[in-house]
């Protein structure tokens, strides 16, 4: 068969997997009837490919020892209406510092704030939140427009 045929049984194969994990055997096992002579190693073979290309192009990662499975392409909406990508792997943010107390941390999605302590991060009390917008000098920013280039300039001097 055209090596356009086997493209296209790879691509209807990942849109109905969709976010369900897949072996390598089962894509094998649809590429097997388009191969002449039929020979199951070349079979697998030819699925090694699509699927380490994929994982080059950053359209599949593993989920577990023998399964594979698309990345998600989640997008999230943040309180500014600004979409941004969810990733497919968790990211932990490390903060190194030897005064935590000074620290706050602002979920955009969901708006939660989160203070430093010694114990790590905890739900920020009122009284930070008042301590940030002091910081930040929101009261001289527009709402509206959200203009705030004299307030960045005095934050920087």
């Amino acid at each position: 068969m055209a090596r356009n045929r086997v493209e296209q049984v790879w691509e209807r194969f990942l849109e109905a997997q969709g976010d369900k994990p897949f072996r390598r055997q089962d894509l094998a096992e649809l590429l097997y009837p388009l191969r002449t002579p039929r020979d199951m190693a070349t079979a697998r073979v030819l699925a090694d490919r699509f699927i380490q290309k994929a994982r080059r192009d950053g359209k599949l990662v593993k989920a577990g020892h023998v399964h594979w499975k698309q990345v998600s392409l989640n997008e999230r909406v943040l309180k500014s209406g600004r979409v941004v990508r969810e990733s497919h792997e968790l990211t932990a943010l490390t903060l190194s510092t030897r005064c935590p107390a000074k620290w706050l941390a602002l979920d955009l999605e969901s708006g939660d704030v989160w203070a430093g302590t010694e114990k790590g991060w905890t739900r920020a009390p009122y009284a930070s939140l008042a301590e940030a917008r002091e910081a930040l000098n929101l009261d001289g920013i527009c709402a509206k427009c959200g203009d705030a280039e004299v307030e960045v300039g005095k934050l920087l001097r």
